[in-house]
C-alpha cells in the first residue's frame, strides 16, 4: 500500500518593517505631537504618510476647557470635530552621510507658493505660514486647511459637474503657466463634500519662469507637462464617467502624448527596481505594492481595503 506523499505546508508571508531611515524624509524622527501656526496650537491626529521626501500628518486644533489636560484633551462625541489643517514636513535627513537638509525649505516654499497662486480658484486648500514647535521655526514645512474628502477612486460617486470642473481648474492653471503633472495618481484628486475636485500635494508641479530668457527655455517643456495633465484627465474621465464624455478606451490614443510612451520605457522598469528594493529591505511583500508596507499612503492603503 503506498501512502500519499505529505503536501508541502504553505510559507508563511514575510513580516514587513517599517522604511529604514534614509527612505524616512524625517530619518528616525516623527512629525511633532504639537505645533503651532499662525499664533494658534495643534495637536497631531494621525500621520497620513512619511515616505522618502515628506512627512504628511492631520493636525487638530488643540483646545483648551476645564476638563482638558495636555494629556488627554477632552472631546466632546456630541460636538462638531475641531478645526483641522494638514502639515508636510519636507525631506531633512541625510542619505549615506550627503546632507538633504537644505532641500526641505526649498520644498516647503515651492509648494506654498503653489498653493498661494492657486488660491483664487477655490479648488486648492488655503495655505498656513510660520510654522514652529517649541519656539523652533521649521522652515522645511507646509500647511494648508483640510479638505474634508475622499481620494478619487473607481468607487467614487461622481455627479456630471466633477470631471468640467476638473478640466476647468486645469486650464486656469495652465493660463497661469503651471502645469500640475502628478494628475495621474488618482490620490491627488480629492472629491470634496461639494462634489467638486479639489488638487492636493503640488510638490512635482511645474511653473513657468516669470523672466525672459527663462520663460523662452521653458516653454517647450511647459507645453509637454500641459500636454500630460490634459491626457491623465481624460484616461480617469474614459474610465470612472464613459457615458458623460462618450469615450472608450480606444479613444486615449489620440490624447496620449509620444513622450509618455517614451516616459513609460524608462519609467516602468525604475519603478519595478524600486519595488524590488524595497522587497529585498523588507518594508513591503512579495508583491512590491505600496499597500503592503506596515505604514502605507493612507489613500492607498484606504483604495486597496475598499
Amino acid at each position: 500500500m503506498t501512502h500519499p506523499l505529505p503536501l508541502p505546508l504553505p510559507r508563511a508571508p514575510r513580516p514587513v518593517r517599517p522604511r529604514p531611515p534614509f527612505l524616512r524624509a524625517l530619518g528616525r524622527q516623527e512629525p511633532p505631537v504639537l505645533i503651532e501656526v499662525e499664533g494658534r496650537s495643534w495637536r497631531l491626529e494621525r500621520v497620513f504618510k512619511h515616505d522618502s521626501w515628506a512627512a504628511t500628518a492631520l493636525y487638530r486644533i488643540a483646545q483648551r476647557t476645564a476638563t482638558t489636560t495636555a494629556a488627554a484633551p477632552f472631546q466632546d462625541p456630541a460636538a462638531a470635530p475641531a478645526p483641522a489643517l494638514v502639515c508636510k514636513f519636507n525631506r531633512q535627513a541625510a542619505v549615506f552621510g550627503l546632507p538633504l537638509a537644505w532641500l526641505g525649505p526649498l520644498l516647503a516654499r515651492r509648494e506654498a507658493w503653489f498653493l498661494e497662486s492657486l488660491a483664487a480658484t477655490g479648488r486648492v486648500p488655503r495655505p498656513h505660514h510660520r510654522i514652529t514647535t517649541e519656539g523652533r521655526l521649521l522652515c522645511h514645512a507646509v500647511a494648508h486647511d483640510f479638505v474634508d474628502g475622499e481620494p478619487l477612486s473607481r468607487r467614487s460617486h461622481l455627479d456630471d459637474r466633477f470631471f468640467p470642473a476638473l478640466r476647468e481648474l486645469l486650464e486656469q492653471m495652465h493660463a497661469r503657466g503651471l502645469a500640475y503633472v502628478d494628475l495621474h495618481k488618482m490620490e491627488n484628486v480629492l472629491v470634496g463634500p461639494d462634489g467638486l475636485p479639489w488638487l492636493i500635494d503640488f510638490q512635482v508641479s511645474f511653473a513657468l519662469a516669470r523672466r525672459q530668457p527663462w520663460r523662452a527655455l521653458g516653454r517647450p517643456l511647459f507645453k509637454l507637462l500641459r500636454s500630460g495633465d490634459t491626457y491623465h484627465l481624460m484616461k480617469h474621465w474614459i474610465r470612472l464617467r464613459p457615458q458623460q464624455c462618450g469615450l472608450g478606451p480606444a479613444d486615449l490614443d489620440r490624447y496620449r502624448p509620444r513622450w509618455i510612451r517614451w516616459h513609460r520605457r524608462i519609467g516602468v522598469p525604475l519603478r519595478r527596481l524600486r519595488r524590488q528594493l524595497l522587497v529585498w529591505l523588507g518594508v513591503r511583500d512579495r508583491s512590491g505594492h505600496a499597500h503592503s508596507e506596515e505604514f502605507a499612503e493612507d489613500a492607498i492603503r484606504r483604495r486597496h481595503q475598499s
